[in-house]
């Protein structure tokens, strides 16, 4: 909270920049941006530039550091709350770059975090469209639901419960095979009350 303070309302705007600068303490950045993102005011300011942000952290997705890769995530979640956040989504191709380590990542917090961000970009009905435009996404979030990693799965089933709205997500969710695994969250030996709602 130091660099905001220093720099007083253009924080975030410094923060942004420096994402995409080189500078050196990158998870440490967005760490702070993420601490500042906590209403829609800071949103809007992050996303100026015709919200270049978010193409910054897609691209940070790849990043070789595991913490780097998380806070971008978080990050992503935290702007696609808003509209302007989930259009900049569509145009940085931003799910596509969410499914691989979703699936894939060896970090379970990376993954958490992805799963995050898939759940703020379907929880509403034009971000469900641009999520529905990424290939298999559907699919996907289905295979995930098989992740070991406990706190993947909340964000994860969200997600996919929003996506159902969409008639096309239903189809492709039955095709993965999303029966089978509902039942094993809804089982009565699960304890998790949340987890078990949103899978009902």
């Amino acid at each position: 909270m130091a660099l905001h303070v220093a720099y007083g309302p253009r924080g975030v705007k410094k923060l942004c920049a420096s994402l995409s600068d080189g500078s050196e303490g990158l998870a440490s950045n967005l760490l702070t941006l993420n601490g500042l993102l906590s209403n829609q005011e800071t949103k809007m300011e992050a996303l100026q530039n015709d919200g270049v942000v978010v193409t910054v952290l897609t691209n940070l997705l790849a990043s070789t550091e595991a913490e780097v890769r998380r806070q971008a995530a978080l990050a992503i979640a935290s702007l696609t709350l808003v509209y302007q956040g989930r259009i900049a989504a569509a145009d940085a191709l931003t799910v596509a770059a969410l499914c691989g380590p979703l699936r894939e990542d060896r970090d379970d917090e990376v993954r958490a975090a992805c799963a995050s961000a898939l759940e703020s970009l379907t929880s509403s009905r034009d971000g469900c469209s641009v999520v529905m435009d990424a290939d298999a996404i559907v699919s996907k979030l289905t295979e995930a639901l098989d992740d070991a990693h406990a706190p993947v799965l909340p964000p994860t089933i969200a997600a996919l419960a929003n996506m159902l709205r969409l008639d096309l997500g239903v189809d492709e969710a039955l095709g993965a095979g999303v029966v089978e695994k509902l039942a094993k969250l809804v089982d009565p030996s699960q304890r998790d009350a949340k987890l078990l709602e949103t899978s009902l």
